[in-house]
């Protein structure tokens, strides 16, 4: 708004945690959203889903631009971008519209402020509480929750391993992409101590067969965090997440006696689009 901008336009897959979030900010402050959603899985798009389909509906976003999967390997990617770029000139082309592109996850040195901001407060909390943590366990999926807490410990000098737990990509290139956002992070802030590669701890073993894909170790998670502790996770990263940390603990990674902190990062509203993983058997 500062830039004069009057449109925000947002990507993600159908589910879109991120999507939704940035289309509620944007109904509160009266801008108009257009989404642009990936139909990761072939076939799976429904205009009448449940979930956070439902939602961007009832939060009024102005278009849906539904890119579909047409079942060539690797060109998703591809096509997003340009379904994105048509999207941006369509709107700027447009007498008094100038848009602003919010990326996918709002995964930049922007938006990572926020979870640079969460590191601080849990400093905080911790020390309030006079409570030692040993680790701190993270879904890693666009890089920024991941990013941001990192760059937040590192600069005060807290060592406390964050373990991210893959939810799209080989633990190499998501290695890259968190490093590369906490380095734009960390020169946005002009911090002096920064997160090294050798920071940023991570297992993509509990992907499966890909971003936003159900496994059942997740769906084992999330029926077990909701039965005993009444947390609901997401099934794309949250619940793939605990999958993570429950193997890892039961492994003997983390060692005996240990105080673990596990970040919930929200998103069970998209729960409701993969009902049948939960009810099957």
């Amino acid at each position: 708004m500062r830039r004069g901008a009057n449109t925000i336009v947002t990507r993600g897959v159908l589910q879109s945690n991120s999507c939704r979030v940035a289309l509620a900010a944007a109904a509160a402050e009266g801008l108009p959203c257009h989404l642009v959603l990936e139909e990761r899985v072939p076939n799976s798009y429904d205009p009448k889903a449940c979930g956070n389909f439902l939602l961007y509906n009832l939060l009024g976003a102005q278009a849906l631009h539904v890119v579909r999967n047409s079942g060539v390997h690797g060109q998703m990617q591809m096509l997003m971008q340009a379904e994105t770029q048509r999207v941006m000139d369509s709107l700027a082309s447009k007498e008094g519209c100038n848009p602003y592109l919010i990326p996918t996850g709002g995964s930049n040195e922007i938006g990572t402020l926020g979870y640079v901001a969460a590191a601080l407060e849990i400093v905080h909390q911790l020390y309030n509480m006079k409570t030692k943590i040993d680790y701190i366990v993270v879904p890693s999926g666009s890089g920024g929750t991941h990013a941001g807490l990192l760059c937040g410990l590192v600069s005060m000098g807290v060592e406390i391993p964050i373990i991210g737990i893959g939810a799209g990509r080989p633990n190499d290139v998501q290695r890259d992409l968190v490093f590369s956002i906490c380095s734009k992070t960390s020169a946005l802030l002009n911090l002096k101590n920064t997160p090294s590669m050798d920071d940023i701890l991570l297992f993509d073993e509990y992907i499966g067969e890909g971003y936003s894909i159900p496994t059942k170790g997740m769906v084992d998670a999330v029926k077990t965090l909701a039965s005993i502790e009444g947390i609901l996770l997401d099934p794309v990263y949250s619940g793939k997440a605990m999958d993570g940390f429950i193997d890892l603990a039961y492994k003997g990674y983390f060692g005996s006696g240990k105080n673990i902190l596990f970040l919930v990062t929200g998103g069970a509203h998209s729960l409701h689009a993969n009902a049948k993983e939960f009810f099957a058997g």
